[in-house]
């Protein structure tokens, strides 16, 4: 017997998993991230999708919660690169220049504030 599936209604909200970042170890070392070579090393521990953020940095997606703690805990103490999950705020160029034009506009408006301010006492 067939079974009939209804399709009126939402969806199911589809849970994925973050976004891990990998750079090179040190701070300032140049690091050549290669697409593939990352892929073959992240692959035993499920599918995963390397796209190159940068010149020495990556974002890889990876199938599962399960695939993205196992790289994790796999090279937390790797010589070569660093990984942790993906933030907007502590990756992005663009967001952090953001969020310190910010700070520096609120912190020069205030200055500017105490500068002109009243100066009875």
């Amino acid at each position: 017997m067939m079974m009939q599936k209804n399709l009126e209604g939402d969806d199911h909200k589809s849970i994925r998993p973050e976004l891990l970042y990998v750079r090179g170890r040190m701070f300032k070392q140049k690091l050549n991230i290669d697409q593939v070579k990352l892929a073959k090393w992240f692959s035993p521990y499920g599918n995963v999708d390397v796209k190159a953020y940068g010149q020495n940095k990556a974002l890889v997606a990876t199938s599962n919660h399960y695939c993205a703690k196992d790289i994790l805990r796999a090279f937390k103490q790797h010589n070569t690169i660093y990984v942790t999950y993906y933030s907007v705020w502590k990756h992005s160029p663009i967001a952090r220049g953001l969020l310190w034009t910010g700070v520096l506009l609120s912190g020069s408006a205030c200055v500017v504030a105490l500068l002109t301010g009243d100066k009875k006492t």
